[in-house]
């Protein structure tokens, strides 16, 4: 239901309007009753369209509202438009409306109202902006995606450098960790070398010349890229050996330059690659080193704790486990209390085989130590090496007078570092 208020300029008109107003309402119920059992009663619950009797209805009330809204000789309506202000009393374009019973008006009078035409040609004059690309944060939306993708190019050029760095064992620092010094490593020399003919990593180097900004070249972002590639490559090899079910479990430990004992651990399975074009498939046996483990106990339980646990963690099974493959220590291969005993005795089916490579350099190195002959040409070797490498002058001579021939030196484990002396020796016998 509508109220025509009129715009009062004293306080006694303001009292006279007010008073009318209830006259009006009181008179309005005492005939009518409320306008929503008026409306029931005249048109019932019949499925009809009835928003035009109701908008009709609205409006003869509020012409009788007009005739009894009066002050003094003058008559308040509509036709004033200076001194009258029109309003719903359950405006929704001033927090919406609650009044349920009579949603029906509301609605057909806001829609036609000048607040709903205003606020309907903003929108659509907006919608055609972004549409056309001319609104006011068109201009900030372009440097965001112009940023975005310069960002999303340098870290492509930043992964690939530490990448391939990475795979070829190359070191990444230096004494200094800023751009553009000496002695700044390998990794920020590439930078700078790339810089000079990538246009996305001049610019780039440009920018940050200022420490202070976000660079993404210095030492943690280098650590946390190579930890995040390396837990892609171990995910993935994870993800085929599990897809092959069974494995073999490969063990060596050997103490490092800081003295400290490493166990790596290699998995051996057979990697199925299936192709589509001719419905035929490649079978390739793969070895995939994928930890090492600091030791600081190097007994057979703790070695087989460290094997077992290492394989729980990765989600693989040790049902699944149909070989052992270690060298011929003592503490491995032990059918009794060693290393492969523990783990047969959990898996029956994971069996223990030497490793044949060991076996054999095992077997030559002790032969060779029972033969005084081959004592004595080893010997020799040794010492025609050692007299010619202890001089620069005498190794200069050497080479010069065998031909540009390199002597190699003996090794008590490498059975193969002893065969290329003996081939050196052999090639440059005459200059000798």
């Amino acid at each position: 239901m509508a109220i025509i208020k009129w715009q009062a300029r004293t306080e006694e008109e303001k009292s006279i309007v007010k008073l009318r107003k209830a006259q009006v309402q009181a008179e309005f119920r005492k005939n009518h009753g409320s306008f929503h059992r008026l409306i029931k009663s005249r048109w019932g619950r019949k499925n009809e369209d009835i928003s035009d009797k109701i908008v009709e209805e609205i409006d003869t009330h509020e012409r009788e509202y007009d005739e009894y809204i009066v002050t003094g000789e003058k008559s308040v309506s509509e036709t004033d438009e200076t001194n009258i202000n029109v309003e719903l009393n359950t405006s929704t374009t001033k927090g919406g409306t609650i009044d349920w019973g009579h949603i029906t008006i509301i609605l057909k009078k806001h829609e036609h109202s000048t607040e709903h035409f205003h606020c309907y040609g903003k929108w659509i004059e907006l919608k055609k902006r972004l549409s056309c690309g001319h609104a006011v944060d068109c201009l900030a939306n372009k440097l965001y995606l112009s940023e975005l993708e310069h960002w999303d190019e340098v870290v492509k050029r930043i992964i690939s450098i530490i990448l391939m760095m990475a795979s070829e064992n190359i070191a990444f620092r230096g004494s200094s960790d800023r751009i553009f010094t000496k002695n700044n490593g390998k990794f920020l020399k590439i930078v700078e070398l790339f810089s000079k003919f990538d246009p996305v990593l001049e610019k780039h180097v440009k920018r940050v010349e200022n420490p202070k900004k976000p660079h993404y070249l210095g030492k943690k972002i280098q650590r946390e890229i190579i930890l995040l590639i390396a837990k892609a490559t171990k995910d993935n090899i994870l993800e085929m050996v599990k897809n092959t079910t069974y494995i073999t479990v490969t063990v060596d430990s050997t103490p490092d330059a800081s003295h400290k004992e490493q166990m790596s651990i290699v998995l051996r399975y057979v990697h199925i690659t299936k192709s589509t074009e001719r419905n035929n498939a490649s079978v390739e046996v793969k070895e995939s080193l994928l930890k090492f483990i600091n030791i600081l106990d190097s007994t057979r339980a703790m070695m087989t704790e460290e094997i077992l646990t290492f394989l729980t963690q990765n989600g693989l099974s040790i049902s699944n486990l149909r070989g052992q493959g270690y060298d011929n220590g003592a503490k491995m291969r032990g059918k009794i209390n060693d290393v492969q005993a523990h783990i047969t005795n959990i898996n029956p089916r994971a069996f223990f085989i030497a490793c044949v490579s060991h076996s054999i350099n095992l077997v030559v190195v002790d032969a060779v130590k029972e033969a005084i002959e081959i004592i004595n040409i080893f010997s020799t070797i040794q010492t025609i090496y050692n007299f010619c490498s202890r001089s620069p002058k005498r190794w200069h001579n050497f080479i010069s007078m065998c031909c540009n021939l390199t002597m190699k030196s003996l090794s008590d484990t490498r059975w193969k570092s002893n065969f290329n002396a003996v081939s050196a020796l052999k090639s440059g016998l005459k200059g000798i």
